[in-house]
């Protein structure tokens, strides 16, 4: 069963995501925090790493910045999942390093897709 890391500090989303991810069948480890997911990532490495931006302490783009520069996660797919929805944010989140960008309020079609 593929194995997806989701981050995010709102706890609504996470509930939305971990309904929606378990009932396509994904194994789901939910974390409220950047410096949460670096630890998460110390443990087991997922198949996917879903990544909010706008979060306190550690933002995704510093999350996602960490995870990039070491050498086991380089081929960790990361998916922003977030509501910064601008041109440049979309491309400072590709930057650094994302795969995928999809702006909150999203659809589930979108990020099943």
């Amino acid at each position: 069963m593929p194995h997806i890391l989701a981050v995010d500090d709102d706890p609504d989303v996470l509930g939305t995501l971990e309904r929606v991810l378990k009932r396509d069948k994904f194994d789901v480890t939910m974390v409220d925090g950047g410096k949460k997911a670096l630890a998460e990532l110390e443990k087991d490495i997922p198949d996917l790493m879903i990544l909010d931006i706008i979060m306190p302490g550690m933002d995704g783009i510093q999350v996602c910045t960490a995870v990039r520069a070491d050498p086991r996660f380089t081929t960790l797919p990361i998916l922003f999942l977030t509501a910064k929805g601008t041109t440049d944010d979309i491309v400072e989140g590709l930057d650094a390093g994302a795969d995928d960008y999809v702006v909150k309020p999203f659809e589930l079609s979108e990020l099943r897709a």
